[in-house]
């Protein structure tokens, strides 16, 4: 099996392992984006991950700031983690804004010592905050760019956020 196979396996498994909705989301997606869809999914995939199931704050914030760093320079060198080489190869890298990386690097470490919310109006507050940034990113990764109005992302994420209520 090659590089390029065994990375879009991972990237498969990442998403299969947190995020399985996404598969749903690749299904419907243009077959022009969907390898930069899969890549990006798995990145969330990832940082999921990591706020999910690292249990140690010191150490999810590490792996959160090497996130912050490999995807800082993965316009400059080419990355081995699979994920990483994926938003390479599909094109993706070149797409993604780094205030929007960063934003929602920021957001996975401000949940990861947030109380649980304690109503519903606070859960969708938390499902936007979430989801605004990563909306954002699988738009300009479909060449939507920043430019995007920011109304249809905020739609997209208050339907995410309602149907997780």
């Amino acid at each position: 099996m090659s590089n390029q196979a065994n990375h879009r396996q991972f990237c498969w498994q990442q998403v299969d392992a947190q995020q399985p909705l996404f598969r749903v989301s690749q299904v419907y997606a243009p077959p022009e984006f969907a390898d930069r869809l899969l890549a990006l999914y798995a990145f969330f995939s990832a940082i999921e991950g990591v706020t999910a199931t690292v249990s140690d704050e010191a150490v999810a914030l590490r792996k959160l700031d090497w996130w912050r760093n490999e995807l800082a320079r993965m316009n400059l060198h080419q990355s081995a983690h699979p994920i990483v080489a994926e938003l390479q190869r599909s094109g993706a890298a070149e797409l993604v804004p780094a205030p929007l990386v960063e934003e929602v690097l920021l957001v996975a470490m401000e949940r990861l010592d947030a109380p649980a919310p304690g109503s519903l109006e606070e859960f969708e507050a938390l499902c936007v905050a979430n989801g605004r940034a990563q909306v954002r990113l699988e738009m300009a990764v479909c060449g939507a760019g920043e430019g995007a109005p920011e109304a249809v992302a905020e739609s997209a994420v208050q339907v995410g956020a309602a149907l997780l209520l």
